[in-house]
């Protein structure tokens, strides 16, 4: 545990693919880890990994949602994830993060993103936060018009502040449904939820900081 702004959090550190892999076991088997901080204290080389996602293992088909959300403190210290392929649905390095959720201080460099989802996340609730987030990467599948696929988040309904976003590859714009800050707004999103945040397009195609309107 450690004493931030006066009160005692409990902060569990990760250093390594597998220890991300392990993280994502305990949220899978119910552990929103709320009011905890989650800190990664080294970057980490995700190529050939079979780390997927934190959370998706509580998505219901039926239902369209997640029943189990990360709810605490991702701080990535200002480490990255390198080498990572993300080309399935509802995936991300979250699926889902809860109202009180705040993903902050990460980079990902040289990501591949395809399909509805996000690399940062493919759902970010009203309330939650991600912040200062840096990602340099590929859109390599179209997501679908209700879901486009984002290289930060997929639906956003919360803030996403001082982010930065390198698209540095596309797909066929004339058939992707996608988004570079966000893909879509979630209900009670709007862009004002986009704060001092920057999107740039080096694909040589056109795609839009936020897909579904075009913004």
């Amino acid at each position: 545990t450690e004493i931030i702004d006066g009160v005692e959090v409990t902060v569990y550190t990760i250093n390594s693919a597998d220890q991300l892999a392990g993280f994502g076991k305990l949220v899978d088997e119910g552990n929103t880890f709320a009011g905890d901080i989650i800190r990664l204290d080294a970057d980490i080389d995700l190529a050939g990994s079979n780390f997927t996602d934190v959370g998706g293992a509580y998505w219901s088909g039926s239902l369209r949602a997640w029943s189990v959300r990360f709810a605490g403190t991702f701080d990535g210290n200002g480490h990255a994830f390198k080498n990572w392929t993300v080309n399935a649905n509802d995936k991300g390095l979250f699926s889902s993060i809860a109202p009180s959720g705040v993903i902050k201080n990460v980079k990902f460099i040289n990501v591949s993103v395809g399909g509805n989802t996000g690399v940062v996340a493919t759902e970010v609730n009203a309330g939650a936060r991600v912040e200062n987030v840096l990602v340099e990467g590929k859109i390599i599948r179209s997501g679908s018009a209700a879901n486009p696929v984002s290289l930060l988040v997929a639906k956003n309904a919360g803030t996403v502040e001082n982010c930065v976003v390198i698209c540095a590859g596309m797909v066929d714009p004339a058939t992707a449904r996608a988004g570079m800050l966000v893909g879509r707004f979630a209900a009670g999103g709007s862009v004002n939820g986009l704060n001092n945040s920057l999107a740039i397009n080096l694909s040589g195609k056109t795609i839009y900081a936020q897909g579904t309107e075009n913004v």
